[in-house]
C-alpha cells in the first residue's frame, strides 16, 4: 500500500469533483459505497460462461433492458454489456462489416465517419480491415455535413456513423438525416451515444430541445451507450444495443473445433469480471429515473452558468453545445499559459496538453 501510494502521489483524486473528463463524480457517498460493495460481491465471478453464474445473465438482461428503453427500443431490441465505449463501437463495426460481407464477399467495406467522430471508429477500422472515409463538418454547428455524407456513399459503404453528441464540441449530429440516408441506401447506421446516452433523454425531459437520435428513427441499426460516464458506474461499463437480434448475431463469436469446451463469446473479451456489470445494475436501481433527472438538472445548471460566464469573458462558444460538453476559444490567448495560470491558482484538472489546470 505504501508503494502504491508513492506511485500515485500527486495524481488527482477521481472523487475530487475537480476534473474534466475521466471522472464523473456525483458526490453521493452512498452511491460510491454501494458500487464498491456490489463490485466486490461479483468481482471473482466470470462473465465467460453464463451457465455457471446464471445471475450474471439476469443482470445483463435487466441492464440492457433499462438502457434500451432510454434509447427508444422495443421488445425486439437487444444488446450486450461491454468493458467500455471502444469495445461497444468495435462490436458494432464488426457486426456491420460481417453483415455487409455476407452479401458482398471479397469487397473491402467502407465506414463513413464525421471528422468529429471518436477515434475508436478509426481504431475499429484498422482492427477489422475497413476503409475509413471522413465526412466534413459544418463549422457553424459542428455537426456532420449530411450532403457530404451522401456524396461519400458508394456501393462499398458498410456503415455510417453519427455522434450524439460528438466529444470535442457537444453537438448532436443530424441523426434523422443520417437515418434517411441509411434507409435510402440500405446501409447500417451506428449512433455513438457513449457520452450522451445518460444525459440527452433527461435533458429533453427538462425541456431542452434535443433532436431525435434513438431507435425511434427507423434507419438506426445500433447505439453505444457508456454507463461509466453519466451513468456513474465503475470504469469499464458500457452497452452496445441493436435494433433486433438478427443484427446482434453478427457480433457473436463461436468455435467448437478444438478439444476443449465450445467457446461462445458475445463480446470481444472472454474472461472478465462481473463486478462492473453488477455495480452498474445496482447504480441504475439506486438512482432510478428521478435520480438521473436530479443529476442532469445539476449538469444543465452548471452548463448554463459556464456558458454565461464564458460569454461575459468575451470568449467564443464553438458549435452548438446541446449536451454536457462546452468548447470555447479565444484567438489572442495561449491555452498553455491559461493552463499554467489556473494550475498555479489551484484550479481544476484537465487533459489539455497533459497539463493540470
Amino acid at each position: 500500500m505504501e508503494i502504491l501510494s508513492s506511485y500515485s502521489k500527486g495524481e488527482p483524486s477521481p472523487a475530487s469533483g475537480r476534473m474534466f473528463t475521466h471522472s464523473y463524480e456525483t458526490g453521493d457517498l452512498i452511491l460510491r459505497s454501494l458500487a464498491r460493495n456490489v463490485f466486490d460481491l461479483f468481482m471473482d465471478k466470470t462473465m465467460l460462461d453464463f451457465t455457471i453464474y446464471p445471475s450474471i445473465l439476469l443482470l445483463e438482461r435487466e441492464v440492457v433492458g433499462i438502457v434500451a428503453s432510454l434509447m427508444g427500443g422495443d421488445e425486439n431490441t437487444t444488446g450486450s454489456f461491454t468493458y467500455g465505449g471502444t469495445e461497444s463501437i468495435i462490436l458494432a463495426v464488426k457486426a456491420a462489416r460481417d453483415k455487409f460481407r455476407s452479401s458482398n464477399p471479397g469487397v473491402i467495406p467502407e465506414i463513413i465517419i464525421p471528422y468529429t467522430g471518436h477515434p475508436a471508429f478509426i481504431k475499429a477500422s484498422r482492427y477489422l480491415g475497413l476503409k475509413p472515409v471522413l465526412a466534413k463538418v459544418n463549422f457553424d454547428t459542428m455537426k456532420v455535413d449530411i450532403d457530404n455524407v451522401s456524396e461519400l456513399i458508394t456501393k462499398n459503404t458498410a456503415i455510417i456513423v453519427g455522434s450524439a453528441p460528438n466529444y470535442p464540441y457537444g453537438s448532436i449530429d443530424d441523426i434523422k438525416g443520417l437515418s434517411e440516408l441509411a434507409l435510402d441506401y440500405n446501409i447500417w447506421l451506428h449512433v455513438d451515444a457513449c457520452l450522451g446516452g445518460f444525459t440527452l433523454p433527461f435533458l429533453r425531459d427538462l425541456g431542452e430541445e434535443i433532436p431525435e437520435f434513438t431507435f425511434k428513427l427507423e434507419g438506426v441499426s445500433s447505439i453505444s451507450v457508456d454507463l461509466h460516464k453519466y451513468g456513474y458506474a465503475p470504469k469499464g461499463s458500457s452497452i452496445i444495443l441493436y435494433r433486433d437480434r438478427s443484427l446482434r448475431r453478427y457480433q457473436i463469436f463461436t468455435y467448437a473445433g478444438w478439444p476443449g469446451y465450445p467457446l461462445v463469446n458475445t463480446t470481444i473479451l472472454s474472461t472478465r469480471s462481473a463486478g462492473p456489470l453488477a455495480a452498474s445494475w445496482a447504480i441504475l436501481k439506486y438512482l432510478g429515473y428521478n435520480g438521473y433527472m436530479n443529476m442532469t438538472r445539476k449538469i444543465l445548471k452548471a452548463k448554463r452558468d459556464i456558458i454565461r460566464d464564458l460569454n461575459n469573458l468575451g470568449l467564443k462558444i464553438i458549435g452548438k453545445p446541446e449536451a454536457s460538453i462546452v468548447a470555447f476559444a479565444a484567438e489572442d490567448t495561449n491555452i498553455s499559459v491559461v493552463s499554467l495560470e489556473l494550475k498555479n491558482g489551484g484550479g481544476v484538472y484537465s487533459s489539455i496538453q497533459g497539463l493540470s489546470i
